[in-house]
């Protein structure tokens, strides 16, 4: 009977090891858990940060051509836009539409 009782004790003996290592293993499985969560954060911030330099570089490539493309005409008409010939057309303008306007009836 002495095999039984050594079987037994052994048992209990393992038992109390697998109750006392359960918290070190749930923490092993919760560091892992977040280990895991902070490799797909990473992953989504390094994603989005190479939209997002993608989308600047786009907008400063389309930027820099139009104003490559803009015809030089187009550009002098520009700041034309303010000089003292514009100025006295606006003029004549206005006092075309001060006038009188014709009696009725």
């Amino acid at each position: 009977m002495a095999g039984v009782g050594e079987a037994v004790e052994s048992i209990c003996v393992d038992d109390a090891k697998c109750v006392a290592g359960f918290p070190a293993a749930q923490m092993n499985l919760a560091l892992a858990n977040a280990v895991s969560m902070q490799k797909a954060m990473d992953q989504i911030l390094l994603s989005t940060v190479a939209a997002a330099a993608q989308l600047t570089q786009t907008i400063a490539a389309r930027c820099v051509n139009e104003v490559l493309s803009t015809r030089m005409q187009a550009a002098v008409g520009d700041v034309k836009a303010g000089t003292g010939d514009d100025i006295a057309y606006r003029q004549q303008a206005m006092k075309g539409a001060q006038t009188t306007p014709p009696q009725t009836a």
